[in-house]
């Protein structure tokens, strides 16, 4: 017979977590003389988060967004952001940055992000008003760009195309001035 797999251990951890979750509760309130009130509230959170739907299926381009948004809302979405985001390798989030810091749309970055050329994606960096630092790191973590393929920086820290030429990158891909 058919058997659902991904319910079973689904139902699985639910109970594991029930019991390292009670474990965990009993060790704080012993530890912390915890009321038998907080207690009592502590173990029907614990058990409402347990229960709460599992969304497996997140869209990490709808969740990418969505952090953009809130490190735009609190004024944290700059340069040190995205070059982390680029280190951890989090493709779609440095994506949906570029974009929203570009005001280009979605698709239109991931266009050229994947097109494997490098003066594109450092004229959308620069467009996104951050530095040619995370242009490079952009082209070599994200992009995965190798040798002569990348475009370094002019003087070590400028960005090596005049203002022309990166318009004119980003005009290709329909992102006007």
């Amino acid at each position: 017979s058919y058997v659902d797999v991904g319910a079973q251990a689904s139902g699985a951890i639910r109970r594991i977590a029930g019991f390292v979750s009670a474990s965990l509760l009993d060790r704080l309130a012993a530890r912390d003389g915890l009321d038998k009130g907080t207690k009592s509230l502590l173990a029907k959170r614990v058990r409402a988060r347990i229960d709460e739907p599992v969304d497996d299926v997140r869209d990490p381009t709808a969740q990418a967004q969505s952090d953009v948004a809130l490190l735009h809302k609190e004024g944290r979405l700059d340069d040190s952001a995205v070059e982390r985001a680029v280190e951890a390798g989090k493709r779609e989030f440095v994506i949906a940055a570029l974009a929203f810091l570009a005001r280009t749309p979605l698709e239109t970055a991931r266009r050229i992000i994947q097109s494997g050329t490098a003066k594109p994606a450092v004229a959308l960096v620069w467009r996104a008003k951050l530095s040619m630092r995370v242009a490079f790191k952009v082209q070599s973590l994200v992009m995965r760009l190798k040798g002569g393929a990348l475009l370094p920086a002019r003087d070590g820290v400028d960005f090596p195309l005049s203002e022309d030429e990166m318009l004119w990158h980003l005009n290709y891909f329909g992102i006007e001035a």
